[in-house]
């Protein structure tokens, strides 16, 4: 869960891991914006060694986009 709510969660759930995968919307920077934070936060938590797979969701909805393709390859 992303909610800012369960944010201070985060380290039970994925102390000790060896990867995430981080899904953002891309009708909603806020969502992009916070997957940056969060991957920082794995790094830092986990070391640089960390698999970080990012997913883009509700590719159904482009007519929505506010996340450029171009800005999620990055």
């Amino acid at each position: 869960a992303g909610q800012e709510r369960f944010h201070s969660l985060g380290p039970i759930y994925y102390r000790d891991s060896n990867g995430a995968v981080l899904v953002y919307d891309i009708t909603d920077m806020d969502s992009f914006n916070k997957v940056k934070i969060w991957v920082k936060e794995l790094r830092k938590m986990l070391g640089e060694d960390v698999i970080i797979v990012i997913a883009a969701n509700k590719a159904d909805l482009e007519k929505d986009r506010v996340v450029s393709v171009q800005e999620g390859e990055a």
